[in-house]
This record gives C-alpha cells, structure tokens and sequence, in this order.
C-alpha cells in the first residue's frame, strides 16, 4: 500500500520508527517534509521548497487558516506563503495517489495537506494519544476529534469499573501529563539539544512555523511578566467569599494547541471566552473562577488579565493549585475542548462546552451557543434540571474510548524519551498494521 506521512517536528522520529518497519513489510513509504532538519530516513521524501519572495501573495481563500496558523496568529507572520505551499502539496498528492496519509494537525502545512486530501477523496488519519483511558492511540479522521477503527474490544466489568474509579478520584493523569522518565541531566542536554536543532531550521529558513529567537525570547518574557501579575491576584484556593453564590469553573486551555484553535473553532479567543462568560453570570449574580493550565503559555496575555482584574465577578485561581481542589465543589464546568470536559462526563458533573466537536456531543455536555449561554445553564443546574452524566453513560464512554483506540502511546519523544523503546514501537506498527488492514 501506498503510505504518506506528513513531517511535524519531533514526531516525525515516532512515524519514521513506525514507516521503517511499514515499509520492511512491503508498504511503499513517502514522505511531504516542509522542515529540512527533520528529514526522515526511511521512504522517499518529498520536501517541500522554501517560498520565494516573488511567490509570496495574498489570497483570500486560504483566509480560513488565520486562526489556525500558529505562526501567523502568534508568531507575526501574514500567511502570504499558504498558496506557495499548497500548491507544491497538492502536486505531490496529485502524483503519488496515496491511499492514505497519516499526519498531526498542527502546524500549517498539515491543515493546507487535510484540505487538499478531503478534495481528492484521500484518506487522512490523525495518530493521537488519547487522554482517557490513558496510555492509547486513537487514530481521529481528517481534523476532527472523530476515532476511526481501534482494538474493537470491550472492557471486562470490573476492569471497567476499577478504571472509572481511578479516573474519577484522580489517581492516574492523563497521557500529555505524565512526566518524562529522563534524568535532570539528560533534560538539560536534550533542551539544548532542541534548541540548536529548532534553530538551524530557522537558519536554513523555516520562519512559518518557528518564530526568530528574538521574537522567543520576547514571548518569554511577556509571559513571565504576566504570570507575576496572575499571581499577584489569584487565590490559592476557592475564597470564602463564594460561599452561598452561585458560580462556574472555566480553566483556561493552554495556546497554541490545536486542542482548541482547530477543534474548538471559532471559540478560541480565551480572552473574549472569560470577558462574555463573567458579564452573562453577572446579571444573575454568579461567579466565573477562572483557573490558568500549570503550564500557561501565550493565552496569559495581558489583555486576560486586564479583564480578570476589570470583572468584579471574577476569581482567579493560581498557577500552582490542584485541579482537585476547586473541581469537586464547582456546581457547573465551562470548557471549549479541554480534559476537564470528559474528566466531569466520567465524574457525572454539569459541563457546558463550545464548538462542534466530538466531546461536545458526550452524555451529560450541554453545548453552548455562545458564551452567553452559560447563564442559562447554570440556573437549569441550580434548578435541578441540568444534570451531568449517569453512571452508565460514564462507563459506555469510556467503553467507547477503549474500543476505539490502541494499546500504544505517541508524543514528543524528546520530552518522553520511552516513545522511542522497541516495545511502544511495535505497539504503534500494530496498531497501524490494524488501520492499513481494515482499510482494505
């Protein structure tokens, strides 16, 4: 069969481990690369020339992707190199004819490459950990949050059960949240490794998807100014004040991810998310404690905190707080795509959510309109009307997520080197033989 892989950064090590044994089994292997230094060595690689400055235009139909470019929204670029790039992709798919593509979502020239494959009928597959239950694969269709095939197996009872019960009173975490099985020394040295490896990018010219070192350095600091100033007025628990009043838990969603500029689109404006939600709650006097991801990025702007600061109805929590320490006692959880949504579909807690995407449509979700919304759903929860998922809605989801997914992990194998061992590699080989096997 004739196999595509999309280049993304480090995880291209994982699927170059993965198509080398692919194609030893008789696959043929191509590659579409648009960062030189992260030329695979298996297949054959088709690399995906720098735009010159006379290629460069703007084109309003690729305007559907300023939003979702991390390097344009984030990074200052214009995306006059979209229509460059996707041209040179889609002469390669025009060639090749591949009968499936495997590929993240998160840089530009990926989407530019789903878009294309959804024209040309062309199987797109995301291979995705997944969040619960942890340590599997999901391999989700195009850029949705939708699992296609998986083991096909269900959960004995009491290991469904026993899974359930570990989730819900938080004594597993998440698969992106595990630490790393590395020495101190051999984060240092891979860091630094990383940096000199991102920078020769650069230096060779990839400006799209990484930003100049200077522009990084000012980005740091930006954050690290306004995490002070977070700090500053965050609580480091839930205030006394809010006992008697009703109110809603938000916790912020860590930017860029694709986790909410993709699938949560057009909801990823955290900023105008918070300011809407706490006016809406207002008017029938509740609370909106909004609560930062430990490992914030560029969604700590100065313009959040300007509005925590400005909303009298506001409480923010800090950095360092457990999630379990303000999750029990929230009458009501509002998120675009974040973990805490199928965290409180599991636990049978009220969730609203935003976007139209596949956890939106979970037992026990109430999808939101818009922002505003919220109110409305927190009085139908103080009301008893609203309610969160039943017990067994809980255990067919997670049933569900299980069946769809495969005994194998995948993630950046430099902050998790054991993505790399001899047994998670045929874990992933497995689970790919099981998606090329069904396709046919």
């Amino acid at each position: 069969m004739k196999i595509l892989f999309v280049e993304n950064r480090y995880a291209t090590w994982i699927f170059d481990a993965v198509a080398a044994r692919l194609q030893a089994a008789g696959h043929e292997i191509h590659w579409l690369v648009q960062n030189p230094v992260f030329r695979p060595s298996s297949g054959t690689v088709h690399l995906l020339r720098f735009p010159g400055r006379s290629e460069k235009t703007a084109d309003a139909s690729f305007a559907w992707l300023a939003e979702l470019d991390r390097g344009v929204r984030w990074f200052g670029g214009d995306g006059s190199h979209w229509q460059c790039y996707s041209r040179q992709i889609d002469a390669v798919l025009a060639a090749l004819q591949p009968r499936v593509i495997f590929g993240e979502v998160t840089e530009f020239h990926e989407l530019l490459t789903v878009e294309l494959a959804k024209r040309r009928r062309m199987p797109f597959y995301q291979p995705t950990s997944t969040r619960y239950p942890v340590g599997r694969l999901q391999f989700l269709s195009y850029d949705t949050m939708d699992p296609v095939f998986g083991e096909d197996l269900d959960l004995a009872p009491a290991r469904l059960d026993a899974m359930l019960d570990d989730i819900v009173e938080r004594k597993v975490k998440p698969s992106y949240m595990e630490s790393s099985q590395r020495s101190w020394w051999d984060g240092k040295r891979l860091a630094w490794s990383d940096r000199a490896r991102i920078l020769g990018g650069w230096i060779r010219g990839e400006r799209y998807v990484t930003p100049s070192p200077l522009l990084k350095m000012r980005l740091q600091r930006r954050h690290a100014v306004q995490y002070r100033r977070w700090e500053n007025l965050a609580h480091r628990s839930l205030p006394a004040s809010l006992a008697g009043k009703p109110w809603v838990l938000l916790p912020l969603q860590m930017q860029p991810e694709s986790n909410i500029e993709l699938w949560g689109h057009p909801w990823s404006d955290q900023v105008a998310l918070v300011r809407r939600a706490a006016q809406a709650l207002h008017g029938m006097g509740a609370v909106l404690v909004v609560k930062p991801n430990p490992k914030s990025k560029y969604e700590l702007s100065e313009a959040l905190c300007e509005v925590v600061e400005s909303c009298a109805n506001i409480v923010a929590i800090s950095h360092t707080t457990p999630m379990k320490a303000v999750f029990a006692s929230a009458p009501l959880v509002m998120t675009v795509t974040g973990t805490v949504l199928l965290e409180c579909v599991l636990a049978g807690k009220p969730v609203a959510s935003l976007g139209s995407h596949a956890m939106s449509r979970y037992a026990g979700v109430s999808a939101l309109a818009a922002p505003e919304s919220i109110a409305a759903v927190l009085r139908g929860v103080l009301d008893n009307v609203v309610m969160g998922a039943s017990a067994v809605d809980a255990k067919q989801l997670l049933n569900y997520l299980h069946k769809t997914s495969y005994p194998a992990a995948m993630w950046d194998p430099v902050s998790r080197p054991e993505m790399m061992t001899r047994e998670n590699v045929a874990g992933l080989v497995s689970a790919f033989d099981d998606v090329l096997r069904k396709m046919q």
